[in-house]
């Protein structure tokens, strides 16, 4: 049987609003309470409502949006994620077009006035500001930053597979005792990713997962890495090895454990995850730290490529694009001695 389609009157009456209010809060967010645009919109979800598209006619034009210009131009991640979208742009000649989104019902100039044929968006974002982008029916692909419960199209780094290595191979190197430090909340579908490469392969190795090996940090937040390696290296008897759900978090429970009179690898081996480079103007961090892999690049020029192929066939069903990651062994990490 074909699915009754939904129009603004059903969301209107579903919302308990009027359809004007539905209106303004799929064209004008800023225009409509908080609670109320949230109801809306995630009734809109809900129900399957997704608004035609006015024209066919294709601008050449990609959308870029993160949470700040920051973390595209300066960040340790998206900045170069950013190069690999401009090079592939460049290759098959389309312009990127960057905006910012801080804030819960914000929304971008260049989807109001239809100046672009799809949507990437880089890192998180509110999960609001994602399912209004959504009513529009541009295509849009998220990069690295899954939303579980919503089909949108997404590409992401290996995260589990990524901790799974690091985990088995200090395993191999003999260690039984390793704690990790994550990324965010245990809801953060990122750190949950990384946190579950962890637990498997500790699980097959039949090795116990203490509630005190595991620490909790903040992506955006590294100087939560602090409190956290404090906390690890409390646990008795002592772990002999950490895993930090990113290089940020790693380098800076460098310096707890160097506060601690601790050796890295003798006493303690540590492996991060984004191998990202110290900036040379900075002093180097010794010893070169273990890591996982993400082609960065790669992650742009894959991602703005697939999205080229969405919008050309417009596909009934989300994709998720799963790229691979490598190990990378370095003088963070050695065997045990005990």
């Amino acid at each position: 049987m074909k699915r009754k389609k939904v129009k603004i009157k059903d969301i209107a009456k579903a919302a308990g609003v009027s359809s004007a209010t539905v209106s303004q809060a799929l064209n004008h967010p800023k225009l409509v309470g908080r609670e109320t645009r949230k109801k809306i919109i995630e009734i809109c979800h809900d129900l399957g409502y997704v608004r035609r598209l006015t024209s066919n006619k294709r601008h050449g034009n990609i959308g870029v949006i993160a949470e700040s210009y920051e973390n595209l131009v300066l960040g340790e991640f998206f900045n170069v994620v950013l190069v690999g979208i401009l090079k592939a742009a460049e290759k098959h000649k389309v312009s990127i077009l960057l905006e910012t989104l801080k804030e819960e019902g914000d929304f971008p100039l260049m989807v109001s006035k239809n100046l672009i044929d799809g949507i990437l968006i880089l890192g998180r974002m509110p999960r609001n500001n994602i399912l209004t982008l959504a009513q529009r029916n541009i295509p849009l692909l998220l990069i690295e930053h899954p939303i579980p419960d919503i089909e949108l199209h997404t590409l992401k780094s290996d995260g589990k597979s990524g901790m799974y290595q690091a985990t088995k191979y200090l395993i191999e190197l003999g260690h039984r005792r390793i704690a990790f430090v994550t990324g965010g909340k245990p809801h953060d579908p990122v750190a949950a990713e990384r946190l579950d490469g962890y637990r498997f392969a500790m699980n097959e190795a039949n090795l116990p997962i203490l509630d005190e090996y595991i620490a909790e940090g903040n992506f955006c937040h590294p100087d939560s890495s602090f409190e956290a390696t404090e906390k690890i290296l409390q646990i008795k008897p002592k772990v002999t090895a950490i895993i930090y759900s990113s290089d940020s978090l790693a380098y800076r429970g460098y310096k707890t454990i160097f506060k601690h009179g601790l050796k890295i690898p003798k006493d303690i081996s540590v492996i991060g995850f984004d191998d990202i480079p110290i900036p040379g103007l900075i002093e180097p961090i010794e010893p070169d730290l273990t890591t996982i892999h993400v082609h960065r690049e790669k992650t742009g020029e894959v991602a703005l490529e697939r999205l080229l192929e969405i919008i050309s066939s417009a596909p009934e069903m989300a994709y998720r694009f799963t790229l691979p990651v490598t190990l990378v062994v370095r003088g963070s990490t050695g065997k045990i001695r005990e």
